[in-house]
């Protein structure tokens, strides 16, 4: 019997007739020890029980010696202590391992009669052993992907708002019907349903081998998006321990299953699975003739290790440090492209196939619907690269300006004017070179923030706001009203 840890129990009957012509004493000690030197050396919880016809409760029986003295020799002991025959004497025993680390408890030990004509009476008793009661099973929810028609999903989102440019009103409102359009189709398509897989006990991998495998991808993760030699060496660090982990729970895992296998037959079928004998699997290529199947081998190493030379010339090429003389070219960013499809194509060539809970539609199924998608990819994509870094460094002045208004009232106009140009235009200057050719509804959000720094300059909130915001915008002459002084039309000037 297995518990549901993969612990074993092993429950053996013992009968001793005391009427046949052989069944003495003496000889069933000396059969009883043969049979515990095998018994005893199998792993798992003991529990031996029956009628063994020996009166354990009289001390100076010659029979009860030797029997308790073979039960010492094998480190066993006897926890039942009341009669248990109509006559009187404990005839039958319940035997246990006395170690600790193998023993199981046995308690609440009872005699009952059992209500028949036998001359026995019924010995109950209780122990710990939590029983695997046949393989485990979970619910889970999942959909049939490889079961939709893709033709009419492709028709359905043709015939959906995905394709209506009009409906795109910005980047934010594009992907919530992007997410929305297609969620909807994939619940007509493809509805969630519950299903229930068996739980294998037997699996070999832990936590502490999930753990560290999950510590090894971020390991490379860090390493691929740094490109440092400290990531690399933590990541093969990590490669290593990993392997360390994983080895020796995979080598305790069936070490304890050959030393719980209870026939050779148990031992030679896990000793074939890790040595992948199996012999119903075909273990040499498919081919007409043995001439010919070692002429393909001789083949397939002989270009492989011509591609690997190739390749080690080739990296040996690419090596070679070009000439310091040669003056290095720099490139600069003057302006910005919004991308093509066939960029946009290009991308999804190279996508990963991995999917996450987030993704409306899986990638497999994204990948074979790309052509009726590409309107609405395309523009989340052009109109968030031209909208985020905006957005960003609005929302970074802003927080500059409502911070500078706290304390607006306990400074000068020269501190003002450093602290907006410090903390404020110092941002909007940065890679502005990159915002030539965007729309006017993303060029009016900075415009605002710069409408709000004069503001804040020249103390005047609500008034003469149109006035003093449109200042950077105008000729020089004609930037503020003549009641302006002129220190403060050149100081307004230096700031923008």
């Amino acid at each position: 019997m297995k518990s549901s840890g993969s612990e074993l129990l092993r429950l053996v009957c013992i009968y001793r007739s005391c009427t046949a012509a052989l069944s003495t004493v003496s000889n069933f000690c000396n059969d009883f020890d043969d049979y515990l030197d095998e018994l005893i050396q199998l792993p798992g919880k003991l529990i031996i029980s029956g009628d063994f016809n020996i009166h354990v409760e009289d001390p100076q029986d010659p029979d009860t010696c030797k029997f308790k003295a073979v039960l010492d020799r094998h480190n066993l002991r006897q926890s039942v202590d009341s009669p248990t025959h109509i006559g009187g004497g404990t005839l039958d025993l319940v035997l246990t391992r006395s170690h600790n680390c193998d023993a199981i408890n046995i308690s609440n030990t009872e005699v009952h009669s059992t209500g028949t004509s036998s001359d026995h009476l019924l010995v109950k008793f209780s122990c710990t052993f939590s029983h695997e009661l046949g393989q485990q099973r979970i619910s889970k929810t999942g959909r049939c992907i490889k079961h939709i028609d893709i033709s009419s999903f492709k028709e359905d989102i043709s015939n959906s708002a995905l394709n209506n440019p009009e409906t795109y009103l910005n980047c934010d409102n594009a992907v919530n019907l992007y997410n929305s359009v297609l969620q909807s189709l994939l619940d007509k398509h493809a509805p969630l349903q519950e299903f229930s897989v068996s739980v294998n006990q037997s699996v070999w991998i832990d936590s502490n081998c999930q753990e560290a495998k999950r510590k090894r991808r971020k390991a490379e993760r860090d390493s691929r998006r740094l490109k440092t030699l400290e990531s690399k060496a933590v990541y093969n660090k990590l490669c290593k321990d990993s392997s360390i982990v994983i080895n020796q729970t995979r080598d305790n895992y069936y070490k304890r299953k050959l030393e719980i296998a209870e026939t050779k037959k148990d031992v030679y079928r896990t000793v074939n699975y890790l040595m992948d004998r199996d012999l119903s699997k075909t273990m040499t290529p498919s081919c007409s003739t043995d001439e010919k199947l070692c002429e393909q081998m001789k083949t397939f190493f002989h270009e492989k290790v011509e591609t690997i030379y190739s390749n080690i010339d080739k990296q040996q090429k690419e090596d070679v440090r070009p000439d310091q003389t040669t003056p290095k070219t720099s490139n600069s960013l003057d302006k910005f492209t919004e991308i093509t499809v066939s960029d946009l194509k290009s991308i999804f060539s190279e996508i990963n196939k991995k999917e996450c809970d987030e993704d409306p539609i899986p990638v497999k199924l994204l990948l074979d619907c790309f052509d009726e998608l590409t309107p609405i990819i395309l523009f989340i994509v052009n109109d968030s690269l031209r909208t985020d870094h905006v957005d960003a460094v609005v929302k970074s002045c802003n927080i500059h300006s409502r911070n500078l208004r706290v304390i607006g009232s306990k400074l000068n106009y020269e501190l003002k004017r450093q602290l907006v140009h410090c903390l404020v235009f110092s941002k909007l200057d940065y890679c502005n070179s990159l915002l030539y050719g965007l729309p006017d509804y993303i060029i009016k959000k900075l415009q605002k923030v710069q409408n709000s720094c004069v503001c804040f300059l020249f103390g005047q909130w609500t008034q003469d706001y149109q006035k003093m915001g449109q200042c950077y915008s105008l000729p020089k002459a004609s930037a503020f009203s003549s009641n302006q002084t002129e220190n403060q039309v050149q100081d307004c000037s230096y700031c923008f």
